[in-house]
């Protein structure tokens, strides 16, 4: 009797996962446009549209949002507003979660689920990284900052910028910072910037920056991770 009872049961249970399909794409990145506003990258450039609900939890309470794009010109990017007066708080994770069910058209293709779409993690940590040199000027030395967080162009001039030699010793740089407008809502241009080193720079090859005073959109400190240390050309 047990066993006649388990079979339909378990019977059922595949039925369901047969009937699930993978993702219309794959998410890949993030970038946090204003305290309201996220965009989503997806792995294809053939999504015609996508529209799915979804529920954004790790704040106060989950918050029910809506996931569509992409829009003219931001091919691959999706965008979702948080609803009424919610904003993003910084030092925080959240976690993007889409429906099964929605509307996707990949390559002209309609695509009808279920569908399955594992959980995205949206950090609001400060994280910048530093690229390596791309391009020398005479003295100077030119690296690109990236965020996933716009960067807030009004807190540029309150920037400091050090060479830590030691935890007891740093050198103040002479520098220049300029946050790449994006105009719009366009992703790939958000939480970007430019830092020149003038005056030579960092007097070693195997050195440690330290930033203060920039700070991004939702009001955190922009900094570089300490444990890296970059390789200048030498």
């Amino acid at each position: 009797m047990t066993i006649r009872r388990l079979v339909p049961a378990i019977f059922v249970s595949v039925s369901i996962l047969a009937a699930q399909r993978g993702a219309p794409c794959k998410i890949i990145d993030y970038r946090i446009l204003s305290p309201t506003r996220v965009a989503i990258k997806c792995d294809s450039v053939q999504i015609d549209n996508f529209d799915f609900q979804a529920t954004f939890s790790g704040g106060a309470q989950p918050l029910a949002v809506r996931l569509h794009g992409p829009r003219e010109k931001f091919d691959s990017w999706m965008f979702f507003d948080l609803p009424g007066q919610q904003q993003l708080e910084g030092n925080k994770s959240y976690t993007l979660q889409l429906a099964t069910t929605g509307t996707a058209v990949v390559a002209g293709q309609p695509l009808s689920g279920p569908f399955i779409h594992p959980p995205l993690t949206i950090s609001t940590k400060p994280d910048t990284a530093l690229a390596v040199p791309f391009d020398h000027r005479r003295y100077e030395m030119v690296y690109e900052m990236h965020s996933k967080i716009a960067l807030d162009q009004a807190t540029v001039g309150k920037a400091q910028l050090y060479e830590v030699v030691s935890p007891a010793l740093r050198h103040g740089l002479k520098f220049q910072i300029t946050v790449r407008p994006h105009q719009g809502d366009d992703p790939e241009q958000a939480g970007l910037a430019e830092l020149i080193i003038l005056g030579g720079g960092p007097g070693s090859l195997d050195t440690r920056l330290a930033l203060t005073g920039l700070r991004n959109i939702l009001g955190g400190e922009v900094t570089f991770d300490s444990k890296k240390t970059l390789k200048l050309d030498g």
